[in-house]
């Protein structure tokens, strides 16, 4: 059995992923794949096969199939299936690790588990950036503004700092040859700050597809397959937007439900409306970034949602009993 061999020195790196509805019958395309293929049917069945084995995947499993071993589609995948999927690496280059786990081939009876919240959050990480302005809209002229820009070093220094000797030695080059006024063209240059720019969701997603391999090797040791509740689905979505104002119709077009439902279903599971969650998540980041970094009141009111200073300290006050800044001077306890 072709089984994906995870390594704990080594991080996934997710390629590509998403949801899928079949809108007309089709049979899995024939490939030998460089990557890892998660398979997790949410509806109908996919029938693949892998080194002369079949398999069928129903409602609720979660199928592997290996990278260089060659898959295709054996019979007729039927309209109206749908499924997640997640192509990925597991690079082992000249790591080497005592500590490698076999995960399971097949896994059954998984709809409605943490597993799936877990890949709908992937998801939407993986394409966070899809719909912000691309770097490639700049001028020209603009690009060494945008290089030497508050947004562009303020990412770097946190991006970086000590914990990635290979990345600030080809940030360090990066910076010459911007310096150098012209010894990298426009194109170039403007890719490589993309690639920076995106390292941080990058590295998100990374780390949430190696939590999902880790539960998923220890799933019978770890957890029973159990049903998430909607308000608990909620609250998960709710803090992914803890960089934004509370949108009811955004939760709303999420769940595809009237607000109306999303709102006394929270509230009655959790005993506090969708707002004061969502802007008591707002204030535990705020909280985080107030002691961990040097960012000023407004920049941290608005990497949490709030245009207006004075509001956001007002906000502040009234959940943590006083100031952003009495809390910033609060001395440290280990």
């Amino acid at each position: 059995m072709n089984n994906v061999i995870i390594n704990n020195l080594i991080l996934p790196q997710v390629l590509e992923c998403g949801f899928l509805a079949t809108t007309n019958p089709f049979f899995h395309v024939r490939r030998t794949a460089k990557f890892h293929v998660m398979i997790f049917v949410t509806e109908g069945c996919i029938y693949v096969t892998e080194d002369k084995t079949d398999y069928e995947i129903k409602a609720g499993q979660i199928l592997f199939l290996k990278a260089g071993i060659n898959h295709y589609g054996k019979y007729e995948i039927k309209k109206g299936t749908k499924w997640f999927y997640v192509h990925f690496d597991l690079e082992q280059g000249t790591v080497q690790s005592k500590t490698k786990i076999l995960v399971p081939k097949k896994i059954v009876e998984m709809n409605g588990t943490i597993i799936e919240t877990k890949l709908e959050q992937l998801i939407q990480s993986f394409y966070k950036n899809s719909k912000e302005k691309e770097l490639s809209d700049y001028h020209t002229e603009n690009i060494l503004q945008l290089a030497r820009s508050k947004e562009f070093l303020q990412k770097k220094d946190n991006l970086f700092g000590e914990k990635n000797q290979e990345a600030n030695k080809n940030l360090s080059n990066l910076e010459k040859e911007i310096l150098n006024n012209g010894a990298l063209k426009p194109d170039e240059f403007l890719k490589k700050i993309q690639e920076i720019m995106n390292i941080e969701e990058k590295w998100n997603c990374n780390i949430k597809m190696l939590e999902i391999l880790k539960e998923l090797c220890f799933w019978k040791k770890e957890i029973k397959p159990q049903k998430i509740s909607l308000a608990t689905k909620i609250a998960l979505y709710l803090e992914t937007l803890d960089n934004q104002e509370f949108n009811a119709q955004k939760v709303s077009d999420y769940f595809c439900l009237s607000y109306k439902h999303l709102a006394a279903t929270f509230k009655k599971e959790k005993n506090i409306s969708m707002q004061h969650y969502h802007q008591k998540i707002r204030i535990e980041k705020a909280c985080k970034l107030l002691r961990t970094t040097v960012l000023s009141i407004f920049e941290i009111a608005n990497q949490t949602g709030w245009n207006d200073q004075l509001y956001f300290s007002r906000c502040f006050k009234n959940t943590m009993g006083m100031s952003p800044t009495e809390y910033r001077n609060l001395p440290l306890t280990y």
